[in-house]
């Protein structure tokens, strides 16, 4: 086929809808840079097809969701059309699809497909402002798309889970203050239960295998949860299906993701950097830690303070200890491997989240000889032991020099069970972040 020719509209000849499903179908079979389109963008064109300005403003299909990646990107969400498409493509399953995804096969269905424009630009106020309050909710709680969480099902989950809230309350009007109640009741809610759900869900491995199915059994669960809520009159009724709803998910999640921070460990320096996340946590859950972990370390004050994990003992530091270079003797069971060593040299309890340059500034330096070089600790406003002590770092990890590798060894792997312990404390919701 060379190519395919659409007459102009004739109201004589075609209805307005099958002239646009022509259209639509064109655009699924070819296009002028011969680039097979997306999922994404044939729902576009679906929706761009089906859309009635008048009730947006005189403002586009194509405008309404710039807008909407344009107010996303301000929370730290920046993602493409789309990825916005796609988002808002579940939250209309929930709301109006049964909780079924559209699958390829519905794309070339007009009859399928088309009504989700009319859904979603008669709610379009409900749905771009929920969006946007709840990417700023998430960012808010220093969650940023890219850094603390990779795959956009995390956020639009969260995002659709509150949209019934919404939803309802654009349905079911309340005076103001029992409007004001339930909006604070909502977002009470969603604090509580988001950072569990954005952590444990990545944790737990639910985007990686089976994505699109996991993706799809979430649907379904807030599609039953709004055929609840839909037909519910008292606010306080909303609230509870909603809560019961997170529990259960997360509650789902906690084996799995104490599972991952059980086995978390690497074996080289570069691979450290898969400590983020939890280190970032566990800065997070004690009151004095965080207030010692909020202390910007930067012998320079200029540029803005960013965060990366560094070695407590750095590598370099530990390689000169006693005892450092692996000794083969089939008789000494007390021997390191070279896996052990590098094991404990790289492991949760000889790291902890500070400034980028940090470790770069303190080189194979002991910890307590650099923060003695510090202004903080220099001038004696801050002394080396509290703060030290405030991270959970024993003395012999403040100056290990000339120490056996054996007994840091221990101190490390004493440091990285109580680690790991507080974080499996938090995923069981018996600690709580103390930044927020």
């Amino acid at each position: 086929m060379s190519y395919l020719q659409l007459a102009p509209f004739n109201a004589e000849v075609f209805s307005q809808d099958l002239y646009n499903d022509a259209i639509v179908n064109i655009f699924t079979r070819l296009n002028t840079a011969g680039r097979a389109l997306t999922r994404q963008e044939i729902t576009f064109a679906w929706i761009k097809t089906g859309w009635d300005a008048s009730k947006t403003g005189n403002r586009t299909a194509g405008r309404c969701f710039e807008e909407l990646s344009e107010a996303l990107a301000e929370e730290k969400v920046n993602i493409d059309i789309d990825a916005l498409v796609g988002s808002v493509s579940a939250m209309w399953s929930v709301l109006h699809g049964d909780g079924a995804l559209l699958t390829a096969t519905d794309l070339l269905r007009g009859e399928k497909v088309r009504p989700m424009a009319q859904d979603l630009v008669n709610s379009w106020e409900t749905v771009s402002t929920n969006a946007i309050e709840g990417a700023k909710l998430v960012d808010d709680r220093s969650f940023h798309f890219g850094t603390h969480y990779r795959s956009l099902n995390v956020l639009t989950l969260l995002l659709a889970w509150r949209l019934l809230g919404r939803q309802w309350l654009a349905t079911h009007p309340l005076s103001v203050l029992a409007k004001d109640g339930f909006e604070k009741a909502l977002d009470a809610a969603f604090g509580n239960n988001c950072d569990r759900w954005i952590l444990m869900s990545q944790w737990s491995g639910r985007w990686g295998k089976s994505t699109d199915k996991a993706l799809a059994d979430y649907v379904k669960d807030l599609a039953a949860d709004w055929t609840k809520i839909s037909s519910l009159s008292a606010p306080d009724d909303v609230i509870a299906v909603l809560k019961a709803r997170m529990e259960a998910w997360n509650g789902a999640l906690q084996a799995e993701s104490s599972k991952y921070i059980d086995d978390l460990a690497v074996l080289t320096r570069d691979r450290v950097h898969d400590y983020y996340l939890p280190l970032w946590l566990w800065h997070r859950i004690d009151t004095q830690r965080w207030k010692a972990s909020a202390i910007s370390l930067r012998e320079s004050k200029r540029g803005s303070l960013s965060f990366d994990v560094d070695h407590v003992v750095a590598v370099k530091l530990w390689e000169t200890l006693p005892g450092a270079q692996p000794q083969v003797d089939p008789e000494d069971d007390s021997a390191l491997s070279a896996d052990d060593l590098s094991t404990t040299m790289n492991a949760l309890g000889n790291c902890c989240l500070l400034e980028k340059s940090f470790n770069i500034a303190k080189g194979a330096e002991p910890l307590g000889a650099f923060l003695q070089r510090v202004h903080d600790f220099k001038t004696g406003t801050l002394k080396v032991d509290d703060w030290t002590k405030e991270l959970g770092i024993d003395p012999t990890l403040v100056d290990p020099t000339g120490k056996p590798t054996a007994d840091v060894r221990v101190v490390v792997e004493a440091r990285t069970t109580a680690m790991k312990s507080e974080l499996k404390e938090y995923l069981a919701g018996t600690r709580q972040r103390a930044d927020v």
